[in-house]
């Protein structure tokens, strides 16, 4: 399994080189930021100083370790390493102030483990939800530096729980000195396998949102689109979510407003939002947030930049969060923190939150244009809408208190 493993990391990475070589601009991201990585954090003085390092796939993983960043800094005198794998966390927050350093992780290799554990030799790790390295989580039991996964949710179809296969993939959840989960569900499965060393905590996601809720923040020109209209927002939305939401609104236009913000803020992606409202109503006034000012009378706004949505969110009355007919749904918390009721697709089955919502009727989910259409007959209903947003609300604040129950036991 170790050679297959092998080979299909190899097979990975030259398959990265060629969607580069079509100016696939993930695909140059990734290979251009590992450029002479040992070579910078050889420059590093690593050696002078304890470092605890962090690993996050991405944006929406950095998020749950936000809190867990944020403590330490509160709570120990060492330094704090945090890499990425993706382009899309690393790009965004290479600049993270909390951070002594931020980096990507290099390929998954025996060679490459090595090399970096030598330079930055760690006094503990933690990764954060999905991330599974073989070889370094191997490195790190062979010289015994404690490791920690957090925010995790393990379900029954993982490879972990295969037959043939999964005894291998094991030996990685094995390597984890402590394993924090979201749910019970997941804590269970682990105990299934042998696989004990296991808190049952929550999700530190919802100590990050209720963070973002607390701090202040006003922005006029969302106040200026919205007027005295109530807002809907589509955060992270993808084509199939538009395709229901935008027709919609374009029914009740005269008596709300939209937000639109895609999970790709790409110029392509954009272009094409921006074609697909017009050639459904050339007339609707659309004005896009980074040029700083909105055209007079502007009905639909999208939000075409990153990083300010979970405040923005504040301001609506109804949010939709897109991934439900793909991948999954995104961020919910977010959302329904401000005790705004929230809607998305079906496929939400991975994630307890969405699960939790629904059956507190704080969140809502839809397959098509007409159960969409119903749902929201239903919250325009002002008592109701407010009954629905303070039963999300509610759901966020019994779930708190994440974070100090990680930090206890990885400083113990």
């Amino acid at each position: 399994m170790e050679f297959i493993y092998n080979i299909s990391i190899l097979i990975y990475y030259y398959a990265i080189r060629i969607a580069a070589l079509s100016s696939n601009k993930k695909a140059l991201l990734w290979l251009e930021g590992r450029k002479g990585l040992f070579k910078k954090l050889d420059a590093q003085d690593f050696k002078s100083n304890n470092w605890i390092w962090i690993h996050c796939a991405s944006l929406g993983e950095f998020e749950q370790g936000r809190p867990i960043i944020e403590a330490l800094k509160e709570n120990t005198d060492e330094k704090i390493l945090l890499t990425f794998y993706s382009p899309s966390g690393y790009t965004i927050r290479k600049d993270y102030d909390l951070a002594d350093h931020v980096t990507y992780l290099p390929l998954d290799t025996r060679k490459n483990a090595r090399k970096f554990l030598e330079i930055i030799q760690p006094i503990k790790v933690i990764f954060v939800k999905y991330e599974f390295w073989y070889h370094f989580l191997d490195e790190l039991k062979h010289r015994e530096i404690p490791c920690y996964l957090v925010s995790a949710t393990f379900r029954k179809q993982q490879l972990f729980f295969q037959p043939w296969i999964g005894k291998w993939f094991r030996k990685m959840l094995l390597g984890f000195d402590y394993i924090f989960t979201i749910d019970q569900a997941s804590k269970s499965l682990l105990n299934t396998y042998d696989i004990n060393k296991v808190l049952v905590v929550g999700d530190t996601r919802i100590d990050r949102v209720l963070e973002i809720k607390k701090s202040k923040y006003k922005n006029p020109l969302i106040l200026n689109f919205k007027q005295d209209y109530p807002l809907l927002i589509m955060g992270s939305s993808w084509e199939k979510d538009e395709q229901i939401i935008i027709p919609y609104y374009l029914k009740n236009k005269s008596k709300l407003r939209l937000l639109i913000a895609p999970h790709d803020v790409s110029e392509k992606n954009v272009y094409r939002l921006l074609t697909y409202i017009k050639a459904l109503d050339e007339n609707i006034i659309v004005s896009q947030y980074s040029g700083g000012e909105i055209k007079p009378n502007t009905q639909i706004l999208i939000l075409d930049s990153i990083g300010i949505l979970s405040k923005i969110y504040r301001y609506a009355e109804w949010v939709c969060i897109g991934g439900g007919f793909g991948a999954g749904v995104h961020n919910i918390l977010e959302p329904a923190v401000y005790g705004v009721p929230v809607l998305f697709g079906k496929k939400h089955k991975k994630f307890p939150e969405a699960i939790g919502m629904i059956q507190s009727e704080g969140a809502f989910t839809f397959s098509n244009v007409n159960e969409f259409e119903a749902i929201m007959a239903k919250l325009r209903n002002e008592k109701l809408r407010q009954i629905s947003g303070k039963s999300a609300a509610a759901y966020i604040e019994q779930m708190g208190g994440v974070t100090p129950k990680i930090i206890q036991q990885i400083l113990d």
